[in-house]
């Protein structure tokens, strides 16, 4: 996990708010429950394992939407 992504404050309605830089960006329950995988370290396929277990959704739908949370969060450069 990044320094960015750890410093991040995260209130229950989604909001979050990096101190550092004064950004903020308001985030739905699926990207909360994808964040907070990857706060704990899971990675890629763990994530879209806990999607289809979570939400049941079918596995090659949960890889893509991983895949592509993941590259936003790296394009806002929040994760490396």
């Amino acid at each position: 996990m990044s320094d960015t992504l750890s410093r991040m404050a995260l209130n229950d309605e989604g909001f979050m708010f990096d101190p550092h830089t004064g950004e903020s960006f308001l985030i739905n329950e699926t990207a909360r429950f994808l964040l907070d995988g990857i706060k704990q370290g899971q990675d890629a396929e763990a994530l879209a394992t806990g999607l289809t277990e979570n939400w049941a959704i079918p596995a090659e739908q949960a890889s893509r939407d991983v895949t592509e949370f993941l590259q936003q969060l790296r394009l806002l450069r929040l994760i490396a």
